[in-house]
């Protein structure tokens, strides 16, 4: 402590209430989470998108979908003005059929196995890789995108 000082205290609605659930389907469902959790005068801070938000193809789509969140800015705002902060899940993998992922293999931004050849595996019930965060390309792409 004596050589680097007290660390930052994190924000203040990091330690509060974050609401989050596997599959919200679209911005109806958030908003009528939200109107719950308001009406009911239950305090959160957080609302935690899961892999619903993600466009087409969904991990690895770094895109909101249109589709189910057809306004996603106006949906964010809407979701500050009401108090609440966002957090989106991102995992460190790609699905093999997204948009971003043939861009990834022309790059070589991803994990190799021991024969030098793109590490796949199934998550979820569909085939993906691995990015390689050791690799600097891949923090230049994953900024990029």
């Amino acid at each position: 402590m004596h050589l680097t000082g007290m660390p930052p205290l994190p924000p203040m609605w990091t330690l509060g209430f974050m609401q989050s659930k596997y599959g919200y389907r679209d911005a109806q469902e958030f908003q009528s989470v939200m109107d719950g959790l308001r009406n009911r005068n239950i305090p959160a801070d957080t609302i935690i998108f899961d892999i619903d938000w993600q466009g087409v193809g969904g991990m690895g789509n770094l895109e909101w979908n249109e589709q189910t969140f057809p306004d996603s800015k106006g949906f964010l705002n809407r979701m500050e003005t009401n108090g609440f902060k966002t957090m989106v899940i991102v995992e460190p993998y790609m699905w093999t059929n997204t948009k971003y992922y043939m861009e990834g293999r022309k790059r070589k931004i991803f994990t190799k196995d021991d024969k030098g050849r793109i590490y796949g595996f199934t998550l979820w019930g569909r085939p993906g890789s691995q990015l390689d965060f050791c690799n600097p390309k891949t923090t230049v792409f994953w900024k990029e995108t």
